[in-house]
């Protein structure tokens, strides 16, 4: 499978999924970095690569529609919920 990570995962994560034998390029092997989300967004359609990112712009459906971001895909954070179940004192 084809991917393009977003700035905001590191590269390690490039890595890993090259070693699972996919082909990745990054924002940053682009020169995308700072780059507005639909040029991102653009970027990935054009090359048929399905974009994986932290960016929770990307899962607005009125900023992108379902037809438009049929190649993206926001991970999720590990710490999006830190703190959410924790007891109050």
């Amino acid at each position: 499978m084809q991917f393009k990570l977003d700035e905001n995962l590191p590269p390690s994560v490039a890595e890993l999924l090259r070693g699972l034998g996919h082909d990745v390029a990054t924002v940053y092997d682009q020169g995308l970095q700072s780059c507005a989300d639909p040029a991102v967004l653009a970027a990935c359609q054009g090359e048929g690569r399905a974009l994986l990112s932290l960016d929770l712009d990307f899962s607005n459906i009125l900023v992108f529609p379902v037809v438009s971001r049929d190649h993206c895909t926001r991970a999720k954070s590990p710490w999006e919920n830190w703190g959410r179940h924790a007891k109050s004192p």
